[in-house]
């Protein structure tokens, strides 16, 4: 699933500012895999986020920030301008 963008997004996306991706996983979900797309398609994991934690992502010259898990639950998104 995509928490922004989208594999459908045919260029890397910038910006003046880069706008700031908050991720946060559930305290009671299971473990959450979060990376990056770019419009080629190449994909770059960052890491895994436990229950209860939380990752802030720079979005810029990318086409998406992604998620995957084994189970069911719920990541919290919030994305604003950088200072």
């Amino acid at each position: 699933m995509y928490l922004w963008g989208s594999a459908g997004i045919r260029h890397d996306l910038s910006f003046d500012k880069p706008l700031i991706l908050h991720v946060h996983n559930d305290l009671f979900g299971g473990n959450v895999t979060v990376g990056t797309q770019v419009a080629s398609g190449t994909k770059t994991t960052l890491g895994i986020l436990q229950p209860g934690e939380s990752l802030s992502i720079p979005v810029q010259s990318m086409s998406g920030v992604f998620a995957t898990c084994a189970l069911e639950l719920t990541v919290s998104c919030l994305i604003r301008e950088s200072k």
